[in-house]
């Protein structure tokens, strides 16, 4: 529409908004993340502005004089002459790079926060917050191109000494804007294992931060950065959010089997002990539903996922099926009752999540309606909607994040191994029961794999439920 570029101090600031909004808007992800952090409730304000720091630092590397003269035309127009220093690392490690070299001496994390000044820079104190832990958060949000930085010292050839300035200037300001820090007590193992969340949840604060419908470019400095956060950013983030479809979705609570399964009439003992058991909130669970073929292990489960649902404050389930044929079929069935777990003000999505679901003429869910019009910078470096539009046809990578997804058990699999963007999977099962069936149909192989993402779920403290006709008693004890 005219405007060629986007300043970068305003689209960091777009990303920290959507991920403060989204925060704000959604208890359930609030709580989750702040379970995994080790922060109370009452710490849930440190959070927030931990995490929105993050997201603002997650474009540091496009100080680069490097990154940006891959527009040249623009980069001119801005006023710089000669040739730019060839591109040769990419921008999200760029900015680790940067952070490591020039920033990690100069910087120090404490548990109040506090800000002075230095000859050199500033200096956050107090101090016992050790330098790695900044980095592995750091590196979770620099990572949102769907794998981790690199660390290749190549900053000297691609930062300018004015770029490092730049850089230095706009984190004393965010800094300033969002006072991060951490909580006087909190565990370090947790926020080790925390990370590989926060770097799922800070990809898609991204993407969605990069709407440029919604987030429309601005390339003159008409605010200071404050401003533009608080009257800019902030009122786009809240519009990007609830376009995105992926805010918070209230379960119903649970009341009888036959207001979800009207056609049930007595209901069988497997399906009764669903409705009745105990539900423990505050811890992780393993559930095992075992019964003969056409015993209505389905209907179980679901009445249990619902519970589950309610008792956890979670948003949804994944149902992970054996083939293709099968999600097919789970889908139409799932696709008259999924409602009937919801509040009637909500609006969950349901989403078919396999490689070949295009061609279920039931399938037209849509998560994220993006109009991603941006060109890639250069190959091999993509704009984030320019990603965003590419994972938008990419089945793998939005399954998980719907409200209720019904798939192949692969692509929960994926979130496990080291596949590009594998956090995001991760994070799309953050608020989710999830439920395998068939699990006796699988290989030794595939055994191990659910066992690593059963360790995952229940480090996140989330409930898993497993639906077999038999299942030998040493898979249930390594399931176990």
């Amino acid at each position: 529409d005219g405007v060629a570029w986007h300043l970068l101090a305003y689209h960091s600031l777009d990303v920290a908004a959507v991920g403060w909004r989204w925060f704000e808007a959604d208890p359930a992800l609030r709580q989750r993340l702040c379970r995994l952090l080790g922060f109370a409730r009452c710490e849930q304000k440190t959070a927030k502005n931990l995490i929105a720091f993050l997201l603002a630092m997650h474009d540091l590397g496009k100080f680069a004089d490097a990154f940006q003269g891959l527009q040249n035309g623009i980069r001119q127009t801005l006023g710089k002459t000669g040739n730019p220093p060839q591109y040769q690392t990419r921008h999200d490690s760029l900015g680790y790079e940067l952070w490591r070299h020039k920033f990690v001496r100069q910087i120090n994390f404490g548990k109040w926060g506090g800000l002075a000044y230095d000859e050199d820079w500033f200096q956050l104190k107090t101090r016992d917050i050790p330098q790695e832990l900044i980095e592995l958060l750091l590196a979770s949000a620099f990572g949102h191109h769907g794998f981790p930085p690199k660390i290749e010292n190549t900053c000297r050839n691609h930062f300018t000494q004015s770029d490092i300035e730049a850089a230095q200037e706009f984190c004393r300001e965010v800094y300033g804007l969002f006072n991060p820090h951490f909580p006087e007590a909190f565990d370090e193992s947790k926020i080790h294992v925390a990370t590989i969340w926060l770097a799922g949840f800070f990809t898609i604060c991204d993407w969605i931060g990069s709407n440029s419908a919604i987030f429309i470019y601005q390339n003159k400095a008409q605010y200071d950065l404050k401003d533009y956060f608080e009257k800019i950013a902030l009122e786009r983030a809240e519009q990007a959010l609830k376009e995105s479809g992926l805010l918070y979705a209230t379960p119903k609570a649970f009341s009888t089997a036959k207001e979800l399964f009207s056609y049930l009439k007595d209901l069988t003992p497997l399906q009764k002990i669903c409705a009745e058991i105990g539900i423990q909130n505050q811890e992780p669970a393993l559930y095992i539903l075992e019964d003969v073929t056409g015993s209505g292990k389905t209907e179980a489960a679901m009445i249990l996922v619902q519970r589950l649902m309610e008792a956890h404050g979670l948003a949804g389930f994944y149902l992970g099926l054996p083939t293709m044929a099968t999600a097919n079929g789970m889908y139409q069935r799932m696709s008259c009752y999924y409602r009937k777990m919801y509040e009637e003000n909500s609006h969950p999505s349901l989403v078919l999540a396999h490689g070949q679901r295009q061609l279920n003429d039931g399938f037209h869910e849509s998560i994220l309606a993006f109009s991603a019009r941006d060109r890639s910078y250069a190959a091999g470096e993509e704009t984030a909607s320019a990603l965003c539009a590419s994972w938008l046809s990419d089945d793998a990578r939005k399954s998980l994040l719907g409200h209720c997804g019904i798939g192949t058990v692969d692509q929960s699999l994926l979130a496990i191994l080291t596949s590009r963007f594998h956090t995001v999977r991760l994070f799309g099962l953050l608020q989710k029961v999830l439920v395998l069936d068939e699990v006796h149909a699988y290989d030794a192989y595939t055994n191990q794999l659910i066992c690593n993402l059963l360790e995952a779920q229940a480090r996140a403290g989330l409930p898993v439920v497993l639906l077999s006709a038999t299942l030998p008693q040493k898979l249930r004890k390594q399931f176990a």
